[in-house]
């Protein structure tokens, strides 16, 4: 069909969006350069719309419905649903708090953790109907104020004929979305994946409740160049992981803000799911989580625009704002009538308890470092007589007493380590216990000095 086109809504790389006279639920995208390409993929997606993609009487995937043709009969363009740009923003809008301030105030976290579940639940519907979307982003879903989703640039994804099994592939993505199998690969020449799709909803679902953050963005603390995040995907380098060479970046949230199955969801997508795709948690295992969440969220005491899970037992949005941070959900107005103030009694004894700790860590080592000078000494006075390398007992009870306070003090202080360092990597280092005996070792090392050589206090020879 032919239309007319009116006011230009918008334009990009590659076509121009327009009103259509007499069509106002609809929008025409025109494209600069049609092609045979074009039109034989829209004629695919017309045949197969997704499901869902406008349930409940919202848009919620802005799907191709007609195809729109010259004079010539050259496909031009296809006409589409039509969204209020006025009443939606840009994914990146709301998940960053410096905007949400200013366009959605009133957002709290219950609508960030809302907003993606209907992201996950838009790919998941695309999958379902065979889709593979490729370029998942933070600029082709927009969002309302009740957190509704919708995705546009739908033209743009890849779509398998099912006649004959031909692959219309999209050629674009952004790096920070694209999965590590793809990084570094020619988009248009490669298949994609629902799994490479699960990785872009994972990092989604990860900024929108973090504050923005990216998973692999961080602070450099290997040698040489810091990488960028392609890069660090590609080798795995997880923030929050144990031995990463990137620390998460300062005043950064952790991962215990997310409930517990989403932070196993977020550690198999980030880790596990760099090296093996299969991993990676599904659009519908995100959904299924998120609604749970949704259902088990608390309302601080102190402010009810602060909202969080019930896991936790303190606001760590309160937390933030005591920090001397802004704080992430002021409500309606756009500025928060909350005062800073001073930690709680619990938060201080944690300090003191890490203070002690670092003390009675020093210490410890100073000690150890001492009796192995003390011993090194004795060895070299004893160098040109090999026959009185005999260790006396006093320097073996010295070296033993002085490596003894190391696993109580480990024991001791763990439990004060566990809740005051809540970082992912400080709590896998700290979880570890060893063998139930090995404590005892000490003990049963002073026993044996004493029994072959004598109390341990005998004077040096």
């Amino acid at each position: 069909m032919t239309v007319s086109a009116a006011r230009r809504l918008g334009a990009g790389g590659e076509a121009e969006v327009y009103e259509v006279d007499g069509r106002p639920g609809l929008a025409f995208k025109k494209y600069r350069l049609p092609s045979s390409e074009r039109a034989a993929k829209l004629r695919v997606m017309l045949a197969s719309p997704p499901l869902d993609a406008k349930a409940g009487g919202h848009v919620a995937i802005a799907w191709p419905e007609e195809l729109v043709v010259d004079g010539r009969g050259v496909v031009e363009g296809f006409l589409m649903p039509r969204i209020d740009l006025t009443a939606t923003v840009p994914l990146f809008q709301v998940y960053n708090p410096a905007s949400r301030h200013q366009i959605a105030p009133a957002f709290t976290w219950r609508y960030l953790l809302r907003t993606a579940r209907n992201v996950a639940a838009i790919v998941d519907s695309l999958h379902r109907s065979g889709y593979v979307v490729g370029d998942i982003n933070e600029s082709n879903l927009l969002v309302n104020r009740r957190a509704l989703a919708v995705l546009v640039d739908c033209d743009s994804m890849q779509v398998r004929d099912p006649a004959t099994g031909a692959v219309h592939r999209g050629g674009v993505g952004k790096p920070e979305f694209t999965a590590p199998e793809l990084q570094g690969i020619d988009l248009a020449t490669v298949d994609r994946t629902v799994a490479s799709d699960d990785f872009a909803v994972a990092v989604l679902v990860f900024q929108l409740l973090l504050e923005g953050v990216h998973p692999f963005a961080g602070v450099w603390r290997g040698r040489g160049e810091p990488p960028d995040i392609p890069a660090r995907m590609r080798a795995g380098s997880f923030p929050y992981r144990r031995g990463a060479r990137v620390a998460p970046p300062p005043h950064a949230l952790t991962l215990d803000v997310l409930p517990p199955e989403l932070r196993k969801l977020a550690w198999r997508a980030f880790t596990t799911g760099v090296r093996r795709p299969s991993g990676r948690p599904t659009s519908a295992e995100w959904v299924a989580a998120l609604e749970r969440a949704d259902g088990s969220l608390q309302t601080c005491g102190r402010s009810p625009h602060h909202v969080f899970g019930a896991h936790l037992r303190r606001c760590p949005w309160c937390t933030r704002l005591d920090a001397g941070l802004p704080d992430p959900f002021p409500g309606p107005s756009g500025r928060s009538s909350l005062e800073r103030r001073p930690p709680p009694r619990s938060v201080r004894l944690r300090a003191a308890a890490v203070a002690w700790t670092r003390a009675g860590a020093v210490w410890a080592a100073r000690a150890v470092l001492a009796a192995l000078v003390r011993v090194g000494r004795w060895g070299w006075s004893h160098v040109r007589d090999p026959l009185a390398w005999t260790v006396p007992a006093s320097l073996t009870g010295a070296l033993v007493l002085a490596l003894a306070p190391v696993p109580a003090l480990v024991l001791l202080c763990s439990g004060a380590l566990s809740s005051a360092y809540r970082t992912q990597r400080a709590q896998t280092w700290l979880r570890w216990r060893g063998p139930a005996w090995w404590p005892w070792l000490p003990a049963i090392a002073v026993a044996v000095v004493q029994l072959v050589h004598g109390p341990w206090w005998w004077p040096l020879p």
